[in-house]
């Protein structure tokens, strides 16, 4: 099956109330997989071939029971979503699920929802400004609603300017992709049984855009230092490590390979990490700490599978890049709080590579005395030009904003220097907003998308040269 869209599994996913492609008597098809007929018909036409594209109906035959996979893992890899809208289709529970999750993906003006009006419906509030292809028409008699023959010039003509607009708007999101170079090689990591689903379907997706996917084979081994080279050899041909976490932690036997120990790996040669994880999954109720910890890292997305796809290509993409960021040389202070000192070093290296001379925190324990933490403090905020402060998701809101008020206090304090040129707060994707209710002249805060680090830098720049 082939795809338009590269980047998507499918481009048009279609959703309807099973109820409305009943088949009558004296008829072999629905109303529903007829409309879908004669749009393949059209859609191959303005593509130029009927295998040019692919199309997802959750058809039930006749004398089957529905389909017992999840729709919702085809909707977050579709491009378009084709709605054919009835009162059935609003009743349904199932239905405005995959609306909602749709619409919670893309947003409702993305322009990416084709409603099909079947029968005469109220829209609901998200769908009330959307524009609608209406397949009935009023009875001139008594002026209650008809569905359109399917050997009306209308139902053709509206058919066909479905397909148009279906065309164009796949057209928008094909050229919205930068070309990727085949010679990219990306690790995808081990996964645990229950997304193993999850990590073929991602592979494919990958390949389909002519990407080499890294391993290829299990590894297993008979002591830690051969399973390590192996894994080791396969991230030195590697551009990216991503990974994708649940709530899981799997065990393996001695001498098999576990998704930490490959993330341990990457992180050891300094690779580009991405991991994703199910925005639903409750970090408070997993059990294991080195599991929670690798759950929660700074490189971790809660995102659906479609977004975490379209930051593995832009994460390609900026390798591409061959505009740097301009830095006048400044010296940046990444204040962190203890626990986060593994983050703060990771956004160093960022920094570094765009020219930034950095300080972080000295590493501190129970045996450090408060008055060297308060020197250590100082001396950094006295020197420097600008302060980054991170708000991780499980920093301390007091913590932040001691640290915010100890940068007004330095201020006084820099002898001559000229004032901070910024003092971010820098605010962690997973973070619940909480505001630290302090309004200071240069203070900026910062929402983070994701991947944390790497949209921490180019943010913070763009504060710099403001």
């Amino acid at each position: 099956m082939s795809v338009y869209v590269p980047q998507y599994q499918y481009d048009i996913f279609v959703s309807y109330a099973h109820v409305d492609n009943e088949i009558f008597a004296g008829v072999n098809k629905g109303w529903v997989t007829t409309l879908v007929d004669t749009l393949k018909i059209f859609l191959a036409q303005k593509i130029g071939s009927a295998n040019a594209y692919s199309l997802w109906l959750d058809q039930i035959l006749p004398g089957h029971l529905a389909p017992t996979y999840n729709s919702i893992q085809y909707l977050e890899n579709s491009a378009v979503f084709l709605l054919v809208l009835s009162p059935a289709y609003l009743k349904s529970e199932q239905c405005r699920l995959e609306l909602n999750a749709f619409l919670a993906q893309v947003g409702v003006d993305s322009g990416r929802v084709f409603i099909i009006e079947y029968q005469a419906a109220e829209r609901i509030e998200s769908l009330s400004d959307l524009r609608g292809y209406t397949f009935w028409e009023a009875d001139p008699i008594n002026a209650r609603p008809r569905s359109l023959s399917f050997d009306s010039k209308q139902y053709h003509w509206k058919t066909e300017d479905l397909a148009i607009d279906i065309v164009e708007k796949l057209d928008v999101l094909k050229t919205d992709i930068v070309p990727v170079s085949s010679e990219y090689t990306i690790f995808l990591a081990e996964v645990s049984d229950d997304l193993f689903f999850q990590r073929d379907e991602l592979k494919r997706n990958l390949e389909l855009q002519g990407l080499r996917v890294l391993p290829n084979k299990f590894y297993a081994f008979n002591t830690k230092q051969e399973l390590k080279n192996a894994i080791d050899s396969d991230l030195q041909k590697s551009v990216l490590f991503v990974q994708l976490l649940s709530a899981i932690a799997p065990q393996r036997p001695p001498g098999m390979s576990t998704p930490q120990l490959q993330y341990d790996c990457a992180k050891e040669l300094g690779l580009p990490i991405l991991q994703w994880r199910n925005r639903k999954l409750k970090l408070n109720e997993i059990t294991d700490l080195n599991h929670r910890k690798l759950l929660t890292g700074s490189t971790v997305m809660a995102v659906s599978m479609v977004e975490f796809q379209q930051q593995i290509m832009q994460a390609l993409e900026k390798r591409n890049d061959e505009e740097p960021l301009t830095t006048n040389g400044e010296f940046i202070f990444i204040n962190a709080a203890p626990q986060e000192l593994d983050l703060a070093k990771v956004v160093e290296r960022e920094l570094v590579k765009s020219g930034f001379a950095c300080s972080l925190p000295m590493a501190i324990d129970h045996n450090t005395p408060p008055a060297k933490i308060r020197e250590d403090l100082d001396n950094n905020l006295q020197f420097c030009d600008a302060v980054i402060i991170l708000n991780n998701i499980n920093t301390d809101l007091v913590w932040v904003r001691q640290q915010v008020l100890q940068c007004r206090r330095a201020e006084g304090k820099r002898d001559g220097r000229e004032a901070l040129k910024a003092i971010a707060v820098y605010n962690h994707p997973d973070r619940e907003k909480s505001p630290i209710n302090i309004n200071l002249p240069n203070l900026h805060i910062l929402d983070g998308s994701v991947p944390y680090p790497d949209t921490c830098v180019p943010t913070f720049i763009q504060v710099l040269q403001q």
